[in-house]
């Protein structure tokens, strides 16, 4: 959970309601959830006219790690943000003012990622493939091969999502006390059909809201997990993908997080050599787009 990307060394594979922002910076007019440049004020992003558009910010984004930066004219909550680009190549992010981006390969195609604001608090990430062994036997054959980080994964039967966030990756983590406060059924379907291939002995893809404590802080996160078991008889994997915050700063930092997240893209070289694994940010924005849906229609019920 809470930094969990930096735990992951063996292998590597949420979204609350849009908090709304209330103004925009000078030359910036208000789109949706979100601000655009408008320099000459006309009532027009400068974006959908054809401007030399230009960041409210830095351009490269201060404090990211390795990678390529860009100016754009995105600003959530007085945030602006650069797109970044891994520095190999495989995924561009959306990334804050300020705040730190890190991607790692883990295979030939499968990359982790995490976008961190500069306290280290609050984040979005992809977390791929947790392994977790079937019995301390399949441990010890693993071991043999010499695998690394071997002696710190977990053994376990095959659990759900649900199940595998509480009873595997919050001990993992040292997170304690996980509550569920919110099961999206719509978003997990859209997300369970993206992620659950056929030719697995067993898939199961959730889109949960949470909160859990890391050491004494509450925490509030919103994540897609997905449990896949492939059948080999010795390992199965979970896959975290969203964002947390502590909970006393989620109402000011949920709309950069989901931001962030949502910004997501396989740059086209990646996609065209690992087609199906690029397709996962395409499940991401399915869901995100899911759940503003669901939003918008919840504010309009309850402004009737």
């Amino acid at each position: 959970m809470k930094r969990l990307l930096l735990f992951v060394a063996v292998a590597a594979l949420l979204f609350s309601g849009c908090v709304q922002q209330s103004s925009c910076p000078a030359k910036y007019m208000k789109i949706g959830t979100d601000c655009c440049l408008d320099a000459n004020s006309n009532g027009i992003c400068d974006r959908d006219e054809g401007a030399n558009a230009t960041s409210a910010g830095a351009a490269g984004g201060a404090g990211q790690t390795g990678g390529a930066g860009s100016g754009t004219d995105i600003v959530v909550n007085g945030l602006s943000f650069s797109q970044w680009t891994a520095p190999d190549n495989s995924i561009t992010l959306q990334v804050p003012q300020g705040w730190t981006a890190i991607e790692k390969q883990v295979d030939k195609c499968t990359v982790n990622w995490a976008v961190r604001n500069p306290a280290g608090t609050s984040s979005a990430f992809m977390n791929n493939q947790i392994m977790v062994f079937k019995s301390e036997s399949a441990r010890q054959m693993y071991k043999s091969y010499g695998l690394p980080g071997t002696d710190s994964a977990p053994v376990s039967g095959y659990l759900g999502a649900e199940q595998a966030l509480s009873s595997v990756v919050a001990p993992l983590s040292g997170s304690t006390n996980v509550q569920i406060t919110g099961r999206d059924t719509q978003s997990s379907a859209i997300f369970s059909r993206g992620v659950c291939i056929s030719g697995l002995a067993a898939c199961d893809a959730q889109v949960l809201d949470l909160t859990y404590t890391s050491g004494a802080v509450p925490m509030r996160a919103m994540y897609l997990v997905q449990s896949i078991d492939l059948g080999d008889g010795t390992t199965w994997w979970i896959s975290i993908w969203g964002y947390e915050a502590p909970a006393a700063e989620w109402d000011s930092t949920n709309a950069v997080l989901q931001k962030t997240f949502s910004s997501v893209n396989y740059t086209s070289d990646w996609a065209s050599k690992c087609g199906s694994v690029a397709g996962a940010a395409d499940v991401i924005h399915e869901v995100v787009i899911e759940r503003q849906k669901a939003a918008d229609r919840a504010a309009q019920q309850a402004g009737r």
